[in-house]
C-alpha cells in the first residue's frame, strides 16, 4: 500500500487530509458536548462580607458552595431537558401552624414559604426568580413553573408540605421551554 502512495502524491496527500479533517471534526464535537453540561442557577459562589472599620458589624447572608450531589430523577415532562433532586435538600421553617392550608395569594406567608422553597431548590435568590404558574398536585403537593430572570432558563419545581415544619423542594426540571398553556 505505501507503494501505491508513492506513485500517487495527489492521492496520499487527500488522505492526509481526510485523517486531518476526521480528527479536527471529532474534537470540536468533543468540545460542544462539555459545554452541553450547564449547572442551574449559574455559577457556585461563596460571598463573604468585611466590615470597615467604622462600620458596626452587620452580617449579611452567605451563599455556600453547593456540597451534596445531584441525584437524576426520570421525568416524562414534556420540554425536559433534565432533572434531579437533592438528598439535602430540608424543609423550609413554617410561621404556619397547622392543619395546613395551601395558599397561593401573593402577600400570603404561604406564598413567602412557597418562594423560599423554590429559592432553595434552585440556588437562587427569591429576586432572580420569576413564577410563570403555581398549582397544587393535592392537598400537601403543588408545582410551579419558573424562570431564572438572569438567564430566562424554565424550570418546573415540586415542593411538599412536611406537616409543622414547611415546604420541602421535591425536584428541579429543567425545560427547553414553558408548557403551552402557560
Amino acid at each position: 500500500m505505501t507503494r501505491y502512495f508513492k506513485n500517487n502524491p495527489k492521492k496520499a496527500a487527500g488522505l492526509f487530509f481526510i485523517v486531518c479533517f476526521l480528527i479536527f471534526f471529532k474534537v470540536m464535537t468533543h468540545e460542544k458536548d462539555k459545554s452541553k453540561q450547564l449547572e442551574i442557577g449559574g455559577p457556585k459562589i461563596t460571598l463573604e462580607s468585611s466590615p470597615k472599620k467604622e462600620q458596626k458589624k452587620v452580617s449579611k447572608p452567605k451563599i455556600k458552595e453547593e456540597s451534596s450531589k445531584k441525584i437524576e430523577i426520570e421525568t416524562k415532562e414534556p420540554n425536559a431537558i433534565h432533572s434531579f433532586k437533592m438528598n439535602d435538600w430540608k424543609p423550609t421553617s413554617t410561621k404556619q401552624n397547622e392543619p395546613h392550608r395551601t395558599n397561593f395569594a401573593e402577600d400570603s406567608i404561604d406564598r413567602q414559604e412557597m418562594q423560599t422553597a423554590f429559592s432553595t431548590a434552585l440556588n437562587l435568590d427569591t429576586k432572580q426568580i420569576e413564577e410563570w404558574w403555581l398549582d397544587s398536585y393535592d392537598t400537601t403537593s403543588i408545582y410551579g413553573y419558573l424562570s431564572n430572570k438572569e438567564t430566562n432558563q424554565f424550570y418546573k419545581v415540586s415542593l411538599k408540605w412536611i406537616k409543622n415544619e414547611g415546604w420541602l423542594p421535591e425536584s428541579v426540571i429543567e425545560l427547553s421551554k414553558l408548557p403551552e398553556h402557560i
